[in-house]
């Protein structure tokens, strides 16, 4: 038997077969780690997209407000109203670096945030995130935004 092994081993052809064999085992390795390099870039820019509107709707948060800030009088309104090209745009160019299997989540989560009433109001796709001047229920909606965010940048996480 250690012959019959020895012999195996001895021919070039087995030679040839693992290096081959390794060759391909390495390149398979090497597309996995680029296909993941590629994801966490898309995921560091579509996460950038969002910094400063986070930062905006926690801004009630325990936090002193700046006096004379016109950032305290933003709504939850005016934030996803004033940025939400922007928001697209980060949806848009990371979608397609999410798997399948994950997508329909992703976009699932990016209706619920940008067009919670698209089929209701086609004019102000927003009007849920509307308070009409009501402080506690703007806490509230800021949250809510907030919330929504957060289940998008979930499919945005390093891998």
């Amino acid at each position: 038997m250690w012959v019959l092994l020895y012999q195996i081993i001895k021919n070039p052809i087995f030679s040839i077969v693992c290096a081959l064999g390794g060759f391909l085992a390495g390149h398979r390795l090497a597309l996995g780690r680029e296909r993941i390099n590629e994801f966490n870039k898309a995921a560091a820019t579509f996460r950038d997209a969002f910094v400063e509107e986070i930062r905006l709707l926690s801004k009630d948060r325990g936090r002193r407000p700046s006096w004379g800030s016109s950032e305290n009088n933003k709504t939850a309104y005016d934030i996803v109203e004033s940025v939400i090209s922007k928001h697209e745009s980060a949806y848009i160019s990371f979608r397609h670096y999410i798997s399948r299997s994950k997508r329909k989540g992703f976009d699932l989560a990016w209706y619920q945030y940008a067009e919670p009433n698209k089929d209701t109001v086609p004019s102000k796709p927003f009007i849920e995130y509307d308070s009409l001047g009501e402080p506690q229920k703007e806490k509230e909606l800021k949250k809510m935004v907030l919330h929504r965010i957060e289940i998008l940048l979930n499919y945005a996480k390093p891998k």
